[in-house]
């Protein structure tokens, strides 16, 4: 008795059988059924012919897991997506790497943070900073190059040398310093899909471990004179001073000056501030600016006007005004008064800074 075949099932020989014409895969089909002698075929030579095709196909399914899971590159044509790199991403194994074959699902997003809050410890002094869970999409320069990195487990990087993990090192070269301003980053390898933190002085160039190549600065944090990080907390993009810090510029005179307030380095921020203005004799009018903008004298009556005013009723006297300007990448602002006396004085207290963490 001859046995036949759906015309179906045969077709889907003829796809997973290799041809000359489109070799696709390296599978062999072990037992040639047509070629076998008499009217019946042993169903022994069937079973090894389909247990072959399932091993093979199987083999080659998309397994969908984390990529900490995925398994060691060795079957050509098996492949993987890793849900938890680059928000979801898709590898093919070449029978000695994985290599990814598509973008990332979240590559073409010009901008995505959510979480990734700083502290340390909750406790002053301290020598940790603590990274909340949350993702952030990297600082790549072209926006097709982005990837979305996500932190599912909050993490505690100190100042010593990095070690990849969490309550270990996080600086990338040297050794800390003091009263230094230190820019903290999470990183990540996308061969493994690992994400940590790193510290860094470089507000844009941190030194990168090997193998990570995706960074976004999350924000920023600063030693004391004993290397410790001075307390601080966070609230989205805004850090306040667990302690404000003064800065007294003495008698300004009228010509524009300016000054360092107690804000991140590197980059842009709006600092916010205490402004105080003292004048014993005369009417003044102090005026604080970006040094990006131009140089302005500050008047009672015409732009660009300014912050505080002491007037004639107010003379022997100090006028305070919580302030917010943005600095340039030295943390300094430009302040003008109108007029100056022998009592004159500005003082500035540095409350917090807002910082964009990188937001375009």
């Amino acid at each position: 008795m001859r046995r036949y075949y759906p015309f179906a099932l045969l077709g889907l020989l003829a796809v997973l059988i290799p041809s000359a014409a489109r070799s696709v895969g390296n599978l062999t089909i072990p037992n040639n059924i047509s070629a076998q002698s008499g009217p019946n075929v042993n169903a022994s030579l069937l079973d090894a012919n389909w247990s072959t095709i399932a091993t093979y196909v199987n083999n080659r399914e998309i397994v969908v897991d984390v990529a900490a899971n995925r398994p060691a590159a060795g079957t050509a044509g098996r492949w993987y997506f890793a849900t938890n790199t680059n928000g979801g991403t898709l590898y093919t194994d070449t029978g000695t790497t994985w290599q990814q074959v598509a973008p990332a699902l979240v590559s073409t997003l010009a901008e995505q943070l959510t979480g990734l809050g700083l502290s340390n410890d909750g406790t002053n002094p301290s020598t940790t900073v603590d990274i909340a869970v949350g993702a952030a999409s990297s600082d790549d320069a072209a926006t097709a190059n982005r990837v979305l990195m996500s932190l599912t487990t909050a993490i505690t990087k100190t100042t010593a040398a990095w070690t990849v993990g969490t309550g270990v090192g996080g600086l990338d070269t040297g050794s800390v310093a003091a009263s230094t301003w230190y820019h903290v980053y999470i990183i990540q390898r996308t061969d493994t899909g690992v994400v940590d933190g790193l510290l860094s002085t470089s507000a844009s160039a941190p030194t990168m471990p090997a193998n990570y190549t995706k960074k976004r600065r999350i924000g920023s944090v600063l030693t004391d004179a004993s290397k410790a990080i001075n307390f601080f907390t966070q609230d989205g993009q805004y850090f306040l001073w667990a302690t404000a810090a003064m800065t007294s510029t003495g008698n300004p005179g009228t010509s524009a000056s300016s000054v360092t307030l107690n804000v991140a380095t590197g980059v842009n921020v709006w600092a916010v501030y205490n402004a105080v203005l003292s004048n014993s004799t005369q009417n003044s009018v102090l005026y604080l600016s970006d040094l990006a903008a131009s140089d302005q004298a500050p008047s009672e009556t015409v732009a660009p006007n300014g912050q505080l005013h002491l007037n004639g009723s107010t003379l022997n006297m100090a006028l305070m005004s919580q302030v917010t300007t943005r600095t340039n990448t030295s943390a300094q602002i430009r302040f003008r008064v109108s007029a100056s006396d022998a009592g004159t004085g500005v003082k500035f207290s540095t409350l917090g800074w807002w910082d964009r963490r990188g937001s375009q």
